[in-house]
């Protein structure tokens, strides 16, 4: 059974594509290029938000800043691959809490108030 604040998370990836959905206009064909701009906005995310991640076992850990600094979004914002090699990280989540003001923010550096 997931921890009370392991219940409280939701994917990145899924963030991402929240933050995806109200940045991009008009909306392309599903490419790579899609791709990359989830990895984007996952790292824009990442900036304002706590970034977990849920181990084969359930534990849950927190990326730090020597994390993200050491690596990078990959897959859509579904992994978290590090440049040393160590094990990629995937099932990536965001508190639900954070979720709004990181996507408002990370949406807002493309569309400032009163422009989109």
């Amino acid at each position: 059974m997931p921890s009370q604040e392991a219940a409280e998370l939701v994917s990145l990836s899924w963030a991402a594509s929240i933050a995806y959905e109200a940045l991009v206009r008009p909306k392309p064909q599903a490419d790579a290029s899609r791709h990359e701009v989830l990895e984007l906005l996952a790292l824009g995310i990442s900036l304002d938000a706590p970034i977990y991640a849920i181990g084969d076992e359930g534990q849950l850990r927190r990326l730090g800043a020597i994390d993200l600094a050491s690596g990078r979004f990959t897959a859509g914002a579904a992994r978290f691959e590090f440049h040393d090699g160590r094990p990629p990280l995937s099932d990536l989540r965001i508190k639900i809490s954070e979720l709004p003001m990181a996507v408002r923010k990370v949406v807002a550096l493309r569309f400032p108030p009163g422009t989109g």
